[in-house]
């Protein structure tokens, strides 16, 4: 019951901490300059974890870092840190680093499950339903666009432009060789 208890909002008297996931460094120290600038909210007194598999440049603003190479044994660690902390906020990058998939969606089952991600662009949107719909979205038209702007370029290369010009071309082609 106790247990239970933890997972309700306000249930936890423990610390409230803020906490940062990431797989590089230059995400990671963004993370913590976006935790660090709201410093008009209530939030700004908690302390910053951050488990990162590189060393942030940040990390002097932060009270807990924790870093590690493998994405599986930092995500184990975070979890095993983070199950006696009421977790106020909690912030990741989703950038196109394959690397540390894990880390990238530990906050998805981290309770009260409130969380926001930057992406490789520098948005900064909730852990929500529809901005993570809408990033998705985004992320298959970008997708779509370079599928098939390598496919347009061949097909314009290899077809478009021999059918205008094939003929003309050919006759230059052939002129030369007949005036050798």
């Amino acid at each position: 019951m106790n247990q239970f208890r933890k997972l309700l909002p306000g249930g936890k008297r423990e610390p409230k901490v803020l906490v940062v996931f990431a797989n590089r460094r230059d995400d990671c120290d963004r993370l913590i300059r976006h935790f660090s600038r709201v410093a008009s909210s209530p939030a700004s007194a908690y302390p910053i974890h951050v488990y990162c598999l590189e060393k942030p440049f940040e990390s002097q603003r932060c009270a807990r870092v924790e870093v590690d190479p493998d994405p599986r044994r930092l995500a184990r660690l975070a979890r095993e840190q983070l199950s006696d902390c009421w977790v106020a906020l909690s912030a990741t990058a989703w950038n196109r680093d394959p690397k540390g998939a894990s880390l990238k969606l530990l906050p998805l089952t981290l309770p009260p499950f409130r969380g926001i991600v930057i992406n490789e662009n520098g948005d900064v949107f909730q852990l929500r339903l529809f901005p993570v719909a809408r990033h998705m979205v985004d992320r298959s038209r970008q997708w779509f666009h370079q599928a098939t702007s390598g496919f347009r370029h061949w097909a314009d290369l290899k077809i478009a432009w021999p059918a205008r010009h094939g003929v003309s071309w050919m006759r230059r082609k052939v002129k030369v060789k007949l005036s050798k």
